[in-house]
């Protein structure tokens, strides 16, 4: 069986790897709430891509944090977790209401269901304000963890609801932790009470796993065979451990040439999925610039229009809107501002890439090409932006020789950029030095290159101090 998602590979404590830094992230918090400290962000969104493994994550909270009765003369409360998942729930505060309280009356041990601290015993109307006032009694005695999954799904009258009504006042009580998981990189927080306790967005991605751990997640899904061959599996799923058990079940399953064509339906069914809430316009703009990491209007425009894409206006006016209206209203595209620009979120660019690099080549290399030569003659007409400039120029070299089936390393000219370094003031050697030194996908690329002019830079510096 080839998984047509995620959702349809339960969740099974015992196949689930990875995930320590998010997991010490909870942990922390859930120390603090036990030994009655206030939690200074006790509101977490881990969000991420389609597939990337947010939903096994919130259950793997729920496994880890399920009730257990707590040890005699224990100091420290126990846990509760309560799971709601958002993705086939009808639309209302009610529904969701209703939804914890059955998960209570199923996972609520006996000896905290006492009368005086009882859950809503009917749902005679919204059950939500006794929700939140039996919640706030019961976290005296353990430490609750509110968990919510797929809250993409969630419009934008019920999350101002749910904010107001039953998030605020149970954050605002210090003593209830709240996860979220969903895709949207903003959080559509609008209270203030809420806003300060949510953990920045920044340190809240649900990241690609690496090849180690896609390895790990093969043998423990029970393929041994696509486990062994991960590094090579990698280049299919991009670490995304939804695709990795997808693409890995049918490494196992089908012969080369059969996974070849499957691989590609999968993707397909990927794309139309993290594509599904765009207009085709917005399609066209996202795969126009998908060669590209960072992008602002004038290299919109140029892709757009060298690619030959068909646009109604190419005017800045215009495509900033678009820009604008991609970062509020998808998961796929926002505003980077250590970057000063517009980026895509990068498993899914990944992925583009690599379908586009495997059904088209030739359009492939074109538009990588096309991105390259775009920025060298930026790196001409404005020598001042060249330590934005370098990195993306050895990305792109970097990509047309793998394409190529050769070793970056040994291809790209080092002279030629060591000549180009040595140009820059001392100021710029150094942003140029701090942009590389996080620059861990140019890395991979061309490991050898990428520590020689790390090195000349240095070098470079410490002369001229």
């Amino acid at each position: 069986m080839v998984f047509s998602s995620t959702t349809d590979l339960p969740y099974d404590p015992e196949k689930f790897v990875n995930r320590a830094e998010e997991l010490k992230i909870v942990r922390e918090r859930v120390l603090a709430c036990q030994r009655n400290e206030v939690v200074d962000q006790s509101l977490i969104s881990f969000w991420g891509v389609a597939d990337i493994g947010k939903s096994w994550l919130l259950k793997h909270i729920e496994h880890l944090y399920a009730y257990k009765e707590p040890e005699r003369d224990s100091l420290r409360k126990p846990t509760l977790p309560l799971y709601h998942e958002f993705r086939e729930e009808e639309q209302s505060l009610t529904a969701v209401s209703q939804s914890l309280v059955h998960y209570l009356a199923a996972h609520l041990p006996a000896n905290l269901s006492q009368p005086e601290a009882a859950p809503p015993p009917t749902f005679a109307g919204d059950p939500t304000e006794a929700l939140v006032a039996y919640l706030k009694r019961l976290a005296e005695r353990v430490v609750i963890l509110l968990l919510f999954d797929t809250t993409e799904y969630v419009d934008d009258t019920l999350w101002d609801t749910m904010e107001t009504s039953l998030l605020e006042p149970l954050l605002k009580s210090d003593k209830v932790l709240v996860i979220v998981t969903g895709r949207n990189r903003a959080p559509r927080w609008k209270r203030v009470e809420v806003r300060r306790r949510a953990m920045p967005t920044e340190k809240s991605e649900v990241r690609p796993f690496t090849t180690e751990a896609t390895q790990e997640q093969l043998q423990r899904l029970g393929l041994p065979q696509a486990a062994k061959q991960a590094n090579l599996l990698m280049q299919d799923s991009l670490g995304t451990p939804g695709l990795s058990a997808r693409l890995g079940r049918s490494w196992q399953q089908l012969s080369e040439e059969q996974y070849k064509q499957e691989r590609i339906e999968t993707w397909k069914q990927y794309i139309d999925d993290i594509f599904g809430h765009l207009s085709p316009t917005w399609q066209q703009m996202i795969e126009a610039v998908v060669p590209l990491r960072y992008y602002r209007t004038q290299a919109l425009r140029l892709m757009l229009t060298q690619s030959a894409y068909e646009v109604e206006d190419d005017s800045d006016v215009f495509l900033l809107r678009v820009l604008r209206k991609l970062d509020k209203q998808t998961h796929l595209v926002w505003w980077d501002n250590s970057q000063n620009a517009y980026v895509t979120a990068v498993v899914a660019r990944w992925i583009l890439n690599r379908q586009l690099q495997v059904c088209q080549p030739t359009k492939f290399i074109d538009q990588h090409t096309l991105a390259l030569n775009m920025y060298k003659n930026w790196a001409q007409e404005f020598p001042n932006s060249l330590p934005a400039y370098i990195p993306e120029l050895l990305f792109h070299e970097s990509t047309l020789a793998r394409a190529q089936e050769q070793n970056p390393d040994e291809t790209i000219d080092q002279t030629a950029f060591e000549k180009m370094i040595s140009q820059l003031s001392i100021d710029n050697q150094d942003i140029l030095q701090r942009r590389l030194e996080n620059d861990t996908e140019l890395k991979a690329l061309m490991p050898t290159l990428f520590k020689n002019l790390l090195d000349f830079i240095d070098s470079s510096v410490n002369q001229n101090q």
